[in-house]
């Protein structure tokens, strides 16, 4: 009978024993290198899953929207080739080892890009792309090669501008004109005469005012020149020049504000400027048809420039320029009479453009990739491509491998 109510008092302390046990401190356990050991966690880097937020190894030579504001994006590297961003991030739609100088998507769904030497089309939303034509101006063949393109509807088919740099002292480039109406006459030479040409555009309301505009150089200054059915003679600003030096590029953008029309004479036209030298500048030109004077100002004081783009309206025009020589973009609100400046991770800016409202820039080098801003260039953050390399590591170390953003 003891034996009994002795269970029967063990039994009903065991619960509180236990409960006690569980509130107690543990005795010390010393902690071990093995303890202590990080082991990886694998993740995304490339393709649909990780949406190409980070991909080691590449870097982005080129943006470029389309008329619904969509972003492209080319894409140099083993994973390289021309992608587009969608809601769940970047998609690639051709791979390619190329590196493009140029990507243009038409209003009518075309793409085309440009290396330094041919020009190739897709009429499938990328899926494909075949050659335009032979090279234009004999690019790819003693120091010719494509710098800028340009594309414009018309007629139920588009034209296509390419501009030809020959890196040869006194050996000139050109600009030339592919018409897909008459796609059997290949590349025709525009005329343009005794200049290397370092970018190209067809006017926003080319079918109003049929002006085509140019950034080029004679080798002693560079000029913003245009033409529109004449000859190019026929509408130039003066020779940019810091006081009496000239500026002599050797590479370069020009963009025309979208509600540019030479017939009514709205609009105005702006140039970034590469020397290699830092003495290139932003620069803003008024188109004027001679002999009337086309007057041009610089606005972002020295410095090379290698990417531009424009958004807005009259009077609240916004200017983007990227920095050749550093990963900086510079700001205008106004029209270039301010500029504010904010850095972007990357060693060179590539690439400039403007979609759904946000401002993107592209880099090279390491730590490139595509950084994007929606605060008119006052910050920017990286959203995709991050490559991540730290010049020294060899051993897949110094990838990024985590991403946040501010919560202001």
């Amino acid at each position: 009978m003891r034996l009994m109510k002795n269970c029967n008092f063990f039994r009903r302390l065991s619960p509180l024993l236990l409960t006690l046990t569980l509130f107690l401190p543990s005795s010390p356990h010393p902690i071990s290198a093995a303890d202590a050991a990080w082991s990886a966690i694998p993740m995304p880097l490339a393709g649909a899953t990780g949406s190409w937020a980070l991909a080691p190894g590449t870097d982005v030579t080129q943006l470029a929207a389309d008329s619904q504001g969509k972003l492209y994006a080319w894409v140099t590297g083993a994973d390289g080739g021309l992608f587009r961003q969608d809601a769940g991030g970047f998609t690639r739609l051709y791979a390619s080892a190329q590196q493009a100088v140029a990507v243009r998507v038409a209003a009518d769904g075309k793409i085309y890009y440009a290396t330094n030497s041919t020009v190739f089309r897709s009429i499938d939303g990328g899926q494909t792309f075949m050659t335009l034509g032979n090279s234009p101006g004999g690019v790819g063949a003693n120091n010719r090669r494509i710098t800028g393109m340009s594309v414009v509807a018309g007629n139920g088919s588009n034209a296509i501008a390419a501009a030809v740099a020959d890196d040869d002292a006194g050996q000139w480039g050109g600009i030339f004109v592919f018409d897909e109406a008459n796609f059997f006459n290949g590349w025709r030479d525009n005329g343009l005469g005794n200049y290397d040409a370092f970018d190209v555009t067809f006017s926003p309301n080319f079918a109003a005012d049929q002006l085509t505009l140019a950034l080029v150089t004679d080798e002693v200054d560079t000029f913003i020149v245009g033409r529109d059915g004449g000859g190019w003679e026929g509408i130039s600003a003066p020779a940019l020049r810091h006081g009496g030096t000239g500026v002599v590029a050797r590479d370069g953008r020009i963009v025309a504000t979208p509600n540019f029309n030479f017939a009514t004479g709205a609009g105005q036209v702006y140039a970034a400027i590469d020397t290699g030298t830092g003495g290139g500048g932003v620069w803003l030109a008024f188109p004027q048809r001679a002999p009337q004077a086309s007057p041009a100002a610089e606005l972002a004081g020295s410095g090379d420039f290698s990417s531009l783009a424009v958004s807005g309206n009259s009077g609240a025009y916004t200017v983007i320029a990227g920095s050749a020589g550093e990963g900086r973009v510079f700001t205008s609100a106004n029209g270039g009479a301010n500029f504010q400046t904010a850095p972007v991770a990357g060693e060179v800016i590539t690439s400039i453009a403007v979609a759904t409202g946000k401002f993107y820039a592209a880099t090279s080098g390491a730590g490139s990739g595509v950084s994007v801003s929606d605060d008119e260039g006052k910050t920017w953050g990286q959203s995709a491509f991050i490559d991540g390399s730290i010049p020294g590591f060899t051993d897949g170390s110094e990838v990024v491998v985590d991403m946040a953003v501010s919560p202001g």
